[in-house]
């Protein structure tokens, strides 16, 4: 029970700061899309129908479809847009405030608002749903978060099959959230190539954690020292000294 624990404890934080650097990059990406269309507020949606349409497309096997209606490539296709509307129709949704999401940010634009930017939407969506979006993304794009992430030029066949190592975390999560032990999960692989798969990207997990996040608090007393003290936010940064001096 101890080393399950302290597995699952570890892959947690691992992968949390993997969902937090994915949804930071999407929310990056598709404000500057927005922003370039005109869109100064991040707030029209009308670019996820676009990019819906665009995968659409490239998934179009009209002429096969006719000839091989049983297939299991056309069915998986048409299960593949089916969720992909499903995750489009939500970010709409939530964009144009007809969902109720327990979030103070969410909250917040849904009081004081008339819609909602993508980078609070995108902070609402699960990691599925996330790897959806990420697979929207034209190749440059998804070249770009790769690359990052694996600090290191990947070639574009490795790219186009990142979504599935999204997928594969994903499962972890899951597996994770659910309070289910976590050394059945790995028993269960029982091939060399699974579980050389599961220790790679356990590694990246990790090296992207100890790339992402501040462990030395005197880093951020510096700057937090640096704020300019005032009536309206003395009571707050004392606290926050209290918080770092302790946490």
């Amino acid at each position: 029970m101890e080393i399950d624990d302290f597995i699952s404890t570890r892959l947690n934080i691992y992968i949390k700061c993997f969902e937090q650097a994915l949804t930071a990059y999407l929310a990056t990406t598709l404000s500057d899309k927005m922003v370039k269309l005109g869109n100064a507020y991040c707030n029209d949606y009308s670019l996820f129908q676009e990019l819906l349409t665009e995968q659409e497309n490239q998934l179009d096997m009209l002429d096969i479809y006719y000839r091989y209606q049983n297939t299991k490539i056309i069915k998986g296709n048409k299960l593949v847009m089916q969720k992909n509307r499903e995750v489009v129709e939500k970010v709409i949704m939530l964009g144009q405030k007809k969902l109720n999401v327990n979030n103070y940010l969410y909250q917040h634009y849904k009081k004081n608002h008339t819609s909602i930017p993508i980078w609070v939407i995108l902070h609402q969506l699960t990691l599925g749903e996330l790897q959806i979006i990420f697979n929207f993304l034209k190749l440059k794009d998804r070249v770009a978060f790769v690359n990052n992430i694996y600090r290191q030029r990947k070639n574009n066949q490795f790219v186009s099959g990142f979504s599935n190592k999204i997928n594969y975390i994903r499962l972890l999560r899951n597996n994770i959230n659910h309070y289910e032990p976590i050394i059945p999960f790995i028993k269960n692989l029982s091939s060399l190539e699974e579980q050389k798969r599961l220790i790679s990207l356990i590694k990246l997990l990790k090296l992207n954690y100890y790339r992402s996040v501040t462990h030395d608090s005197s880093k951020i007393k510096k700057p937090l020292i640096e704020i300019e003290v005032n009536k309206n936010n003395a009571k707050l940064i004392s606290y926050l000294k209290g918080i770092i001096k302790v946490i």
